[in-house]
């Protein structure tokens, strides 16, 4: 037996590519993924650790620094107390006002936890440091000069040195004495006090008892706070873990679907070799065991390659995260024995598992069948009634638990799907034929070829569905995630829409300029501008700005509806407002000694001033003017660009507000999110086009005579390669529609089933034309591209040599 198997992996291990390209990117990205996410924990553990490295005692953000500072100094078993500060600074550099954060260095040498890259750190007050990889965004080097801080607080300083750059909880762009924290004013303020233990004393105990006497702020021992600190940064380290190990079984799902495919059409090839070897007396049972011994060595020496890659690949990610990523803590790769054990075991059981199926339908066809012509299962026959059963059944009982899963019952909806889709899988051998019939009929008639290629895809249905299969899931998945991230990203615009009605907000309590909002219009990325009339008043006994708008400001403002309708005020969630009236009662609103009773809308995003509509404000006053001007940014306009032009016109005394940043930043996760969704699910469909490259390449295989015939009848290799390039194109335009309709609805019971519980609001599902057009055009090349080689491959067979195989 064992000589038998190795001797069928040295045969035809040539067309059990598919299946260890297959194994090898699904155990590889499972080993990277736990090497780069090992290395991330031990990354934040060892700077959670550098960053309070000889310090004993720690209070976060205290509030009282002096009284628990004086505490510390009268307790005898603590040593060196210190207030360490910190803030968001105005920072004054040759590339233009900003603000930094900024970070001080511990006054004690055995505290101080940066680590100097060049120069050196702060000695006197006119010194800063600045983190390496900050240096060149803020226009600086080494012995240049800035200007920090504002108004008599600011000081003038000289970078002296560069740290390297970090993440946690103590990082900032710049690093300055105590002293200098201190002539900042209020700038900095208190973030920790740090202290240490004198020798034998225990800090957990120090700091209960200073907790105690303080009654109020909590003292903690270092050792906690960093396992504190490290479990924070872990947390979200472990979540991406687990959602890219969930992506990777989404890649062992379409692996294990190319390598029962490859299985099934390699032994339909090899039944005659079967037949011999039942003839001379091999049984049924030595059959399957010889494909399943078959199987585990093609599983276990791709999954150890597979080992080998992930490895590489993990080494190469940390080293580009250390150049691109410099502030994320990573560590050198590590793996555990279950990390690696763990992948090859389960890599090499779906290996097996895939494998089990074709090897007990080869090994139970007669010997004498098996050496005549093999005829596949048709939906007729018993074999095809039962899958054909089969499929229907699970995706009816699929499509019921889609269907309650859009309560909001999100588990029962991923096991709909899942069950639904295997259906579906089943029933492609009756879908695809049907789809290529109809395919067929928009392309027999221009010419030979494309006939040959329709006549094709309809000879072996079952044929046909295995090749569309694996590609029909890769274009699935990522239809399906399309919709859900259009749907997501529609939706946080709406919620924005409500929440930040309003872009860019300049207001003034003594007017504007006439020429403000002229000069606001014109700044690069505003698409529209409103000015509104306002004038001081009262809701209630509430000092405010009463602002007028009109209905011109539609445009303007993102919120649907725009304006106060009439009769009502709008006013901002304010406590004291809150406190009298409630939203939707009426309240008295007074400007300039009129008064109406109008109804109060609380309205996020619109700043500190009430709203009423223009005519309100002019029944109420005749002496308004320009308090406000709001604009509404083009779409991918830069946020930071937008404010700052902004700023540079209205310059000192104008309040700047608005929710463009927010919005940007929000929507700019969402564009994220799908960037990394689709590269990770890029992996599968990596896997997937490779198992159409074999299954056509297989495919061609067992039609060599056929292909032989074709040829010797006056067909060209020419023709040969573009008959079989238009049967692979067909077969995956099929595949990409279907695929492309699935995720659409898959992607719309997922939108119902998360929209209950993500959003405020129930989202409307969003089918992303473009995208999915792209979708399906790269399903198309993919096919194309995949034909390529098997094509080449027919077409150099000569007629006389096809026509001789066995």
């Amino acid at each position: 037996m064992r000589t038998l198997v190795l001797a069928s992996v040295r045969r035809h291990g040539r067309r059990y590519v598919a299946t260890a390209v297959a194994i090898v990117i699904a155990v590889g990205f499972m080993v990277a993924v736990n090497a780069v996410s090992a290395a991330a924990r031990d990354g934040a553990a060892e700077l959670a650790g550098q960053q309070l490295q000889g310090v004993d005692l720690v209070v976060e953000y205290p509030g009282e620094p002096d009284r628990i500072l004086a505490a510390m100094q009268a307790d005898p078993d603590v040593v060196r107390p210190e207030v360490v500060k910190s803030g968001y600074v105005p920072i004054g550099t040759s590339s233009g006002p900003s603000s930094v954060a900024v970070d001080t260095v511990d006054s004690d040498p055995s505290r101080v936890w940066q680590r100097v890259e060049t120069g050196r750190l702060p000695q006197s007050p006119d010194e800063v440091v600045v983190d390496a990889g900050r240096l060149d965004e803020l226009g600086l080097t080494l012995g240049a000069n800035l200007r920090l801080g504002e108004g008599q607080n600011a000081r003038e300083l000289t970078v002296v040195g560069t740290v390297e750059s970090t993440g946690g909880s103590r990082s900032g762009a710049l690093y300055v004495t105590s002293q200098t924290a201190d002539l900042l004013g209020d700038a900095m303020y208190p973030s920790f006090v740090l202290a240490s233990v004198r020798d034998g004393a225990s800090p957990d105990e120090v700091a209960n008892r200073l907790t105690g006497e303080l009654d109020g702020p909590t003292v903690r021992s270092a050792s906690a706070l960093v396992e504190d600190w490290r479990l924070s940064a872990t947390d979200g380290i472990d979540v991406f873990q687990q959602l890219l190990l969930g992506f990777a079984a989404v890649a062992l799902f379409v692996g294990a679907i190319v390598i029962a495919n490859t299985f099934a059409i390699v032994l339909a090839q090899r039944e005659r070799d079967v037949a011999l070897l039942r003839c001379v007396g091999a049984t049924r049972r030595q059959i399957v065991r010889s494909v399943t011994a078959e199987a585990f060595a093609v599983g276990l020496v791709s999954a150890l390659a597979g080992v080998v890659a992930g490895w590489l690949a993990a080494l190469g990610l940390i080293a580009a995260a250390g150049r691109w990523l410099p502030t994320a803590p990573m560590a050198d790769p590590s793996l555990t024995l279950l990390a690696v054990v763990l992948p090859v075991v389960v890599a090499v059981v779906v290996t097996v598992a895939a494998s089990w199926a074709p090897a007990r339908r080869v090994a139970r066809i007669a010997p004498v069948a098996a050496l005549q012509p093999h005829q596949p299962a048709v939906a007729t026959s018993r074999a095809g009634l039962v899958r054909t059963a089969g499929g229907v059944l699970l995706a009816g009982l699929g499509g019921l638990a889609l269907v309650g899963s859009t309560s909001g019952n999100v588990m029962l909806g991923l096991v709909g799907g899942m069950v639904s889709f295997v259906g579906v899988l089943l029933l492609l051998p009756l879908i695809v034929p049907v789809a290529l019939r109809v395919l067929g009929v928009l392309v027999a008639r221009a010419g030979v070829a494309p006939r040959l290629a329709v006549a094709n895809t309809g000879r072996n249905p079952r044929r046909t569905a295995t090749t569309t299969s694996a590609l029909l899931v890769g274009v699935t998945l990522v239809g399906t995630v399309l919709v859900g991230i259009a749907t997501a990203r529609q939706a946080v615009a709406t919620e924005l829409d409500e929440t930040k009605p309003v872009d860019v907000m300049v207001m003034s309590d003594t007017g504007l300029p006439g020429s403000t909002r002229d000069e606001l219009a014109q700044i690069d990325g505003v698409r529209s501008s409103v000015a509104l009339d306002g004038a001081d008043g009262t809701v209630g006994d509430v000092p405010i700005t009463v602002l007028g708008i009109d209905e011109d400001a539609a445009e303007t403002v993102r919120r649907d509806p725009a304006v106060p309708a009439a009769g009502e005020v709008w006013v901002p969630w304010r406590d004291d407002l809150m406190a009298q009236v409630e939203d939707g009662q009426p309240v008295r609103v007074t400007v300039d000694g009129r008064s109406d009773e109008l109804t109060v809308r609380y309205v996020d995003g619109i700043g500190s001033s009430a709203l009423v509509s223009a005519q309100t404000l002019s029944s109420l006053t005749s002496t308004a003017d320009e308090r406000a001007v709001w604009l509404r940014a083009e779409d991918g306009a830069n946020p930071a660009s937008v404010i700052d032009a902004v700023v540079s016109v209205t310059g000192d005394g104008f309040e700047v507000d608005g929710g463009l940043p927010d919005r940007a930043e929000a929507l700019k996760q969402v564009d994220i999110l799908l960037a990394i969704v689709l590269s990770l699910l890029g992996v599968a469909v990596v896997i997937a086009v490779v198992g159409v490259g074999n299954t056509l390449g297989l495919s061609v295989l067992e039609r060599a005579r056929e292909n032989a015939l074709l040829r010797a009848l006056g067909l060209p290799a020419r023709g040969l390669r573009l008959t079989l390039g238009i049967e692979s194109v067909l077969m995956a335009v099929a595949s990409a529609v279907l695929g492309g309709a699935l995720g659409v609805l898959y992607g719309w019971f997922g939108v119902k089933a998360l929209g209950a519980q993500v959003f405020v609001t129930e989202p409307q599902v969003v089918v992303p034309i473009g995208q999915l057009s792209i979708l399906l055009a790269a399903a198309v090349l993919a096919g194309l591209l995949a034909s390529v080689l098997p094509a080449r491959r027919a077409a150099r067979v000569k007629p006389a040599e096809g026509l001789a195989t066995v």
